[in-house]
């Protein structure tokens, strides 16, 4: 009733028939902490692969690692920190128009997308 009184046009039937799947989690270690989200056709890879490429930007000495960045940065430093956020995500969102899309039409590379040697071409990308 609050679905029809809303104008909406889901119907009961609609609910009656959906079925969920439950899908295996894919994750990253980013420093210590296990980042899991849900596998492809969702949207969490992507998160995922921005990680990968900040953590291998910090461990080669491009961006400050997290420890030792001071409490109130530089305008350069922040300036530098932004910019690897940017361009992380930028890399990430372009893998996964690429490669991603729905499971059931389409082989989605999740174990190479998310390992070291992916992430580190993607890095050496930074500019």
């Amino acid at each position: 009733d609050a679905v029809d009184g809303g104008g909406g046009c889901l119907s009961e039937a609609d609910l009656h028939d959906h079925t969920s799947d439950f899908v295996k989690p894919i994750s990253v270690d980013f420093f210590g902490a296990r980042v899991w989200e849900a596998p492809p056709n969702g949207g969490g890879i992507t998160a995922l692969l921005a990680l990968n490429i900040l953590r291998v930007l910090e461990e080669d000495g491009v961006i400050p690692p997290w420890p030792e960045r001071p409490a109130v940065p530089s305008a350069e430093e922040e300036a530098l920190l932004v910019h690897a956020q940017i361009e992380s995500v930028r890399l990430a969102y372009a893998d996964t128009a690429y490669y991603v899309g729905d499971p059931c039409a389409v082989q989605v590379p999740v174990h190479s997308l998310l390992s070291d040697d992916h992430a580190r071409a993607r890095a050496r990308l930074f500019d």
